[in-house]
């Protein structure tokens, strides 16, 4: 049963942008970090903690998995009403101005489904963030942070039930978009920050690390044997280089580079560069920086005397 509540005003007159972030949250989500900086998107919350309603344009009490509770609410409304829908895991970090830029490269490359790369705690390391890349066209987006199309997310929401966890929709979702060779992409130029192990989220804390790994493959094994999903890898791995096949062979088709320092001056350069890793660098240090202690004048005078000056 759904049950929506701390709205603000009903439903229909909630929207306000053509863009949408809708996640499935619990008690110790990251949320609040999708709400700094700029933001012309609007954020649903379905929470299935059991503390305090979060704070939202829509919030939503229910229990469940997530592409379970995205499905029950998204199909409750016409999707013409957004443009471009992301579906963050609740432990991803990414401010509202990199969101931002996500639907920026959405609508000026005309993808149907991407995701920002990945720094912090993985599962597949071909999503990690790569030096010097725009962008990578690929048959693989993740299930941690999805962001579809409107066209994208009619053909595959009505399949957001197949199993529990999700594990596989990654490859099903290309299947069912018919194997693109240009509108699926991990977009490097954009980072965000997965912030708890993998089966560190809320639907996994019921069983150990080995119940976890069995359950999810068994997920997994169920989607690929009802679609085949095995045989219709081999229609990208012709088109394409394999990057990873440890679960599903996931392919690059086209890596769009970018030169790092081109027009960034030497003191803003940082990377990633990323709004999240600049304020987690600069709290690295303020941390320490109580700690250090200033050497006295007779050590710091020898110190310029006998030493040369240094290059950088």
């Amino acid at each position: 049963m759904i049950s929506f509540y701390t709205s603000t005003a009903p439903p229909e007159l909630q929207r306000s942008n053509r863009n949408l972030v809708i996640a499935a949250v619990g008690d110790q989500s990251l949320h609040q970090s999708w709400m700094q900086g700029g933001k012309s998107f609007d954020i649903w919350l379905i929470h299935y903690g059991s503390g305090a309603a979060p704070t939202a344009d829509r919030v939503i009490q229910a229990k469940g998995s997530k592409f379970h509770l995205i499905q029950d609410v998204l199909s409750t409304i016409d999707l013409e009403q957004y443009d471009y829908i992301w579906m963050p895991d609740d432990d991803v970090v990414l401010t509202g101005a990199e969101i931002d830029r996500l639907f920026d490269f959405m609508i000026g490359c005309d993808l149907w489904l991407a995701q920002p790369s990945l720094m912090g705690w993985y599962g597949v390391a071909f999503n990690l963030h790569q030096q010097g890349v725009l962008m990578r066209y690929t048959n693989f987006v993740e299930i941690m942070c999805p962001c579809f199309s409107r066209y994208a997310l009619k053909l595959c929401m009505p399949y957001f039930k197949e199993n529990y966890t999700g594990w596989s929709y990654d490859a099903l979702w290309n299947f069912l978009l018919d194997h693109p060779i240009d509108k699926l992409a991990i977009i490097d130029d954009i980072v965000a920050i997965h912030t708890r192990p993998v089966f560190g989220g809320d639907i996994y804390q019921q069983a150990n690390a080995d119940e976890k790994l069995k359950a999810a493959l068994a997920d997994a094994g169920i989607i690929q044997k009802k679609y085949l999903l095995y045989k219709e890898n081999e229609k990208d791995v012709c088109k394409g280089s394999v990057v990873n096949s440890e679960i599903h062979c996931a392919v690059v088709y086209k890596t769009i580079q970018k030169e790092l320092e081109n027009g960034v001056p030497r003191s803003e350069r940082c990377w990633p560069h990323c709004d999240s890793l600049k304020g987690m660098v600069q709290s690295l240090r303020q941390s320490y920086v109580g700690n250090v202690t200033t050497p006295d004048a007779t050590a710091s005078d020898s110190l310029q005397q006998n030493e040369a000056p240094s290059a950088v």
